[in-house]
């Protein structure tokens, strides 16, 4: 056995040791699509397409952050506007995301993406 592969055989053990293993989604149950043909590359662009929608919802979680302040000092429909504007943002972006999706705004509760 070369010393990389010790290595990597220890590492193993202690994550398993200490539980890193337990309970991963999917445990137990096939791995989805392993019988299907893929062209070259389908992991990278899958990946890519994946980092591209990390961003952006970083990005606008990042504005809606920034914009919750002024729709909080706005008052009636002012206010019910701004909500209707951050929630058609984050609306479009759902619709698109393969990511984890942004919670919509309530214009009385904190917001946590």
């Amino acid at each position: 056995m070369r010393a990389v592969d010790a290595i990597v055989e220890r590492k193993v053990a202690e994550a398993r040791e200490n539980g890193y293993f337990d309970n991963l989604p999917g445990a137990g149950k096939p791995i989805a699509d392993l019988d299907t043909q893929r062209a070259a590359g389908w992991w990278g662009e899958r990946f890519a397409k994946r980092e591209r929608h990390q961003m952006l919802r970083d990005e606008l979680a990042r504005s809606v952050r920034q914009a919750i302040p002024a729709m909080q000092r706005a008052t009636g429909d002012e206010q019910a506007k701004r909500v209707d504007e951050l929630n058609a943002r984050i609306d479009g972006y759902n619709r698109i995301t393969t990511v984890t999706p942004l919670p919509r705004v309530l214009a009385t509760e904190a917001w946590q993406p």
